[in-house]
């Protein structure tokens, strides 16, 4: 059993998880900002006082922001992966290459 990575394809998934996912990421957090504001009157008096939703809005944001953040980041870290995995089959297919003696060939002469 070989293992086998085609860079290409490892880099369009980390431009994809770039573009997508963080787009996803963005949507969901506008939608939470848009919907997840409550008045004093929605919170109801004891919301208000104890400031519980205020809290949950902010770990919410706070949580967005990392999920962008990791997005990012793994993109940069797939595609630096995908570089690495292009350079070392390059080189392992250069030295084994190297490495083979060249075939004597017999030469086609008309006659």
């Amino acid at each position: 059993m070989t293992f086998h990575v085609e860079p290409d394809t490892l880099r369009q998934f980390s431009y994809e998880l770039v573009e997508s996912r963080y787009d996803e990421i963005v949507r969901a957090e506008l939608y939470i900002k848009l919907w997840g504001d409550l008045s004093i009157h929605q919170q109801g008096v004891i919301g208000a006082v104890l400031g519980q939703h205020g809290r949950l809005m902010e770990q919410l944001a706070e949580m967005f922001d990392l999920l962008e953040t990791l997005a990012i980041r793994n993109s940069d870290a797939l595609s630096k992966i995908a570089d690495v995995y292009e350079c070392t089959d390059n080189s392992s297919a250069a030295a084994i290459d190297a490495s083979i003696p060249p075939t004597p060939r017999t030469l086609k002469t008309p006659i």
